[in-house]
């Protein structure tokens, strides 16, 4: 990554190139705890075993991304995510390209504890165990954290199968989370997924 660990501000940066790591990999730093502000990763194809991301593996409780995309290529081995594989902390104004093959694919971020805001997803996903894919985020295992979604949207190719979702799947936090801001009932239906056991509202 350009760094391993940020604290700071990553600012007006766009990267080239190809990363290959044994285990953890992403174009711009391993753990965000600071800012990540106009940052795009053009066309570096990451690969990893473990996981693998687009800006940053851990976007922390006060980690803020804003205006940065990602147009590379993911491989993993098990996890694979457009933005963020662990979000805690704000993605704005931000969207993934770049198509991603792994175990599990996401468009956006995989375990979503955060908020985000005015961001999409165009990638096409494959996920390969058991067609894990989905197009925004997977998973809220937070139940104390207030989880919003507003105004993101996916429209990269989902292959249909066991497992796949246009938005989201796998959400167990009982904090509310809001729904996709859509005008589709097909779109918001896919985000509601399975039968849940919370509440959606419109943002």
């Amino acid at each position: 990554p350009f760094i391993t660990t940020n604290d700071g501000t990553i600012k007006n940066i766009k990267l080239t190139g190809e990363i290959a790591s044994g285990d953890e990999a992403a174009a711009f730093t391993i753990t965000n705890n600071g800012n990540i502000t106009n940052c795009h990763n053009v066309n570096m194809n990451i690969t990893a075993s473990s996981y693998a991301a687009g800006i940053t593996v851990y976007n922390n409780e006060n980690g803020i991304i804003l205006n940065c995309s990602n147009s590379g290529n993911l491989s993993s081995d098990w996890i694979g995510a457009g933005i963020a594989v662990n979000h805690y902390g704000q993605i704005y104004n931000s969207y993934n390209a770049g198509d991603i093959v792994a175990a599990e694919a996401t468009g956006l971020v995989l375990d979503l504890s955060g908020k985000i805001k005015n961001c999409y997803n165009k990638g096409n996903m494959q996920g390969e165990a058991t067609g894990n894919s989905t197009g925004l985020y997977q998973g809220s295992y937070d139940n104390d954290r207030d989880i919003k979604v507003e105004n993101s949207y996916n429209s990269g190719n989902i292959p249909n199968g066991t497992g796949t979702f246009k938005i989201a799947r796998d959400l167990y936090s009982t904090t509310r989370v809001y729904a996709i801001k859509t005008d589709e009932e097909e779109v918001l239906n896919d985000a509601i997924g399975n039968e849940l056991n919370y509440e959606y509202g419109w943002i």
